[in-house]
């Protein structure tokens, strides 16, 4: 087998969760700056930290400003769902004996308040949050971070990410990494190892050769 350890990120990959944050995030801007994005203007935030989002708008006080995207993300989390295919994606990988993880730019505490009861979560043996690293994606400090804690080669390690930013992380990671391009807007635009359409082809990718 080529990989033997496989890493996830979550929002736009695992979870779409894309659609509330950049209703809770447009919201924001126009309450506090009186500036009008559309959806479209917005998708370059995806896939950064929410805090660094925040300072570079503009933000003189981000926690305040986290609370209050957070606040506007759980108005709008009604339209969280997992992507079709992914449960059954992620218990055939389990089957095959791979083991799995995530590095998320989630915080810790809202990685156990969002994820952590989906039923998917079960499936992951280690993960790597926003507060486990001084550096964070693209820079490639939380991938390094989960090898180091896991002990994965990363020469046979492969992440499944949505964004530019978790394929720049790998990159500078020495990982390899498939694009989820269930989650991304601009799909060409985004150098990878790997494109992968739908969940199920991450099997057939991984399957080990008869």
């Amino acid at each position: 087998m080529r990989y033997s350890h496989l890493v996830f990120d979550i929002d736009g990959t695992l979870i779409d969760t894309n659609g509330p944050y950049l209703l809770a995030m447009q919201r924001l801007l126009l309450e506090r700056f009186g500036q009008e994005k559309s959806l479209d203007d917005l998708l370059c935030i995806l896939g950064v930290p929410e805090r660094l989002t925040l300072k570079r708008f503009g933000f003189s006080d981000v926690e305040e400003a986290y609370a209050a995207v957070s606040r506007y993300f759980d108005e709008y989390s009604g339209g969280i769902r997992v992507f079709d295919g992914l449960e059954d994606t992620l218990a055939g990988l389990k089957a095959l004996g791979y083991p799995m993880g995530l590095v998320t730019s989630k915080t810790r505490s809202a990685f156990d308040g969002e994820f952590s009861r989906l039923s998917i979560a079960a499936y992951f043996d280690a993960s790597v949050c926003f507060d486990d690293t001084l550096l964070h994606k693209p820079d490639p400090a939380p991938m390094l971070c989960y090898l180091s804690r896991t002990g994965a080669d990363p020469s046979r390690t492969l992440y499944v990410g949505d964004s530019p930013y978790d394929m720049e992380m790998c990159r500078a990671a020495g990982v390899d990494c498939a694009l989820a391009t269930w989650g991304v807007q601009r799909r060409e635009e985004v150098p990878c190892t790997w494109r992968v359409e739908h969940p199920a082809q991450l099997l057939t990718l991984l399957c080990p050769e008869k």
